[in-house]
């Protein structure tokens, strides 16, 4: 395994090789960094990335980490008005970020564990074995994930569309203009006053879950394959039912249909 240890912080310099290996600061900048890389494309070396993020008004415009043996980048962040224009993260993160702006995040394959806080999301695009996306309260206009996913969000998002494997969505807070869920089994809680104006659900042979708590509130939902089971409960409500293949079931307290 190959360890890097990078601190952002708008002056400091920045290793971006392995460490023992070449010991003197790699990278020097004040406030802005148009690109940093860490690539290798030897067989057999897999990358362990601990990046950490501090200080206040800084940017990086283009920010990547990939091994051709594999790689991993965790993140942690303290940042202030800090920015990163797209955030490519190759195959495995473990990333918090609380403070600084990401515009772009993308990954594939393996493991990620992403969180995001107050701060807004152009685009998160990831694939792989397991995706693990926590949403803070900040606005994220495009969500797009390939595999097994666990999704909670608390912030307001224009678009989820997930595909492959099996999903857990938790929806606990704010707007989802609309929600796309392929794959195999989809599983989506509402609660807290969540409020989901679209969604649609296709599986071939799988099972949609939608499960609306008290205060939820959908307006439309879809199924156009496999089977749709629904709970409604308190005052959630879902508005509109089409339901095109599959069996239907629907469990709710007493209510006016």
């Amino acid at each position: 395994m190959v360890n890097i240890n990078s601190h952002f912080d708008g002056s400091s310099d920045i290793e971006n090789e392995p460490v023992g290996e070449n010991d003197s600061a790699d990278l020097t900048w004040s406030g802005y960094l148009p690109f940093y890389s860490v690539y290798d494309d030897s067989d057999g070396r897999f990358y362990n990335v601990n990046a950490s993020f501090s200080g206040s008004d800084w940017t990086v415009a283009y920010m990547a980490f990939h091994a051709k043996g594999g790689s991993k980048a965790k993140i942690s962040d303290s940042g202030t008005n800090t920015n990163i224009g797209v955030l490519a993260l190759g195959e495995n993160s473990d990333i918090v970020l609380n403070g600084t702006q990401v515009n772009y995040i993308e990954g594939w394959g393996g493991v990620h564990d992403i969180t995001l806080g107050a701060q807004a999301t152009k685009s998160v695009t990831l694939g792989g074995e397991h995706v693990t996306l926590n949403v803070g309260t900040g606005r994220v206009e495009h969500i797009s994930l390939n595999g097994d996913a666990t999704v909670t969000t608390n912030g307001r998002i224009e678009g989820i569309q997930i595909n492959q494997g099996d999903h857990i969505l938790r929806i606990q807070s704010e707007k989802i203009k609309f929600l796309d869920l392929g794959g195999n089994d989809n599983t989506v809680f509402l609660s807290g006053g969540a409020d989901v104006n679209y969604a649609r659900a296709y599986t071939e042979t799988g099972l949609s879950k939608f499960v609306i708590r008290d205060d939820g509130d959908m307006r439309v939902l879809t199924s156009n394959g496999g089977d749709l089971e629904i709970t409604m409960e308190g005052s959630g409500r879902i508005r509109n039912i089409e339901a095109f293949e599959g069996t239907l079931n629907m469990t709710t307290d007493e209510r006016d249909v």
